[in-house]
């Protein structure tokens, strides 16, 4: 990264949004970062935070899929809004095993209405980034949802259980330029930064 020059960045969050409603937004089509959010009082709080290189509604999909098929995690939802974090059932991303994947399929009439209303309960806010599409923009995405993640952490309510997931390591060479992104503010999100150096 050490071709590219520092630069500023000003970005707007848009959502919040069910997750078919997600699909159909004209920010959905632009690579960039989302949030998937649940019910905190008035607003929301975030629960996981990722990036994509393709199109915001193609990486939702996956999602979705993912999470109909069993692959992600469940939550106790009602045991969250009073302080406790209880989960139904595990996360196997990218480890779930054709055993698994037979387990949860054989009891789906037990899980389905619990998927159902996770799904229910999520709401979906975007942070499009039109000029970072492509594998060759992903340091620069990570970076960003990194830097994100990490404030989002220190701003995380201290009466609920700190869920966030997604923004995975990156580390920044010696020699990368730092970048700074100014967001709009959004009320509706609870601990995210109006302006991050990352």
């Amino acid at each position: 990264m050490s071709n590219i020059r520092s630069r500023s960045l000003e970005l707007t969050w848009h959502g919040p949004f069910t997750w078919s409603e997600s699909y159909q937004v004209a920010e959905a089509q632009l690579a960039g970062l989302y949030v998937l959010a649940v019910p905190y009082g008035a607003a929301f709080v975030t629960y996981y935070l990722g990036e994509t290189g393709k199109t915001i509604a193609e990486r939702l999909m996956s999602h979705e899929s993912m999470y109909r098929s069993g692959e992600f995690s469940l939550r106790d939802w009602d045991a969250f809004r009073v302080g406790v974090d209880r989960l139904l059932k595990p996360s196997f991303y990218r480890k779930y095993s054709p055993e698994q994947r037979s387990q949860f399929k054989a009891n789906m009439d037990h899980w389905r209405p619990i998927v159902e209303a996770e799904i229910k309960l999520h709401r979906i806010f975007l942070l499009p980034i039109p000029s970072w599409s492509g594998k060759e923009h992903r340091a620069l995405r990570m970076r960003l949802e990194q830097a994100l993640g990490e404030d989002i952490a220190k701003g995380y309510p201290p009466d609920i259980p700190s869920i966030l997931v997604g923004p995975q390591e990156y580390q920044r060479g010696q020699h990368d330029s730092w970048h700074r992104a100014t967001l709009a503010p959004c009320e509706l999100l609870v601990g995210v930064p109006v302006e991050v150096l990352f």
